[in-house]
């Protein structure tokens, strides 16, 4: 399972670290860019980029009361979980915090900080 332990910010990038797995997403605030360091495991990648450009939606996804997950889609139709959290406002502070830097929009109708964020894809 691939559970969220934290979500960082620093001077350097934006971080996504599972339980374990640090630095599991790597943002560079510069370029938006990610790279995918989840470890070994099923729907896992190692040493993954991804340009920002190819990055076709991310979003935080309601799975129960108290349970949420982000998923990123990239390519034509793929999609990518990054993991699960009981944490939802942070987990909609990261993902709005990277979406910034990769210079794509929220959902208009989308809350910043609260509720579930929908699935969005940029042409």
């Amino acid at each position: 399972m691939k559970t969220i332990k934290s979500f960082r910010y620093e001077d350097y990038g934006i971080f996504l670290d599972l339980e374990d797995a640090p630095a599991s997403v790597a943002v560079n605030l510069r370029t938006g860019d990610l790279q995918l360091d989840e470890g070994d495991g099923d729907d896992r990648y190692t040493g993954a980029y991804l340009p920002a450009a190819a990055v076709r939606s991310l979003a935080v996804h309601d799975v129960s009361e108290k349970t949420c997950q982000i998923v990123l889609g990239f390519g034509k139709s793929d999609e990518h979980l990054l993991g699960t959290t009981d944490d939802l406002a942070g987990a909609n502070q990261w993902v709005a915090k990277v979406l910034s830097v990769m210079k794509k929009e929220l959902p208009p109708s989308a809350p910043p900080v609260a509720g579930e964020l929908q699935l969005h894809t940029w042409h």
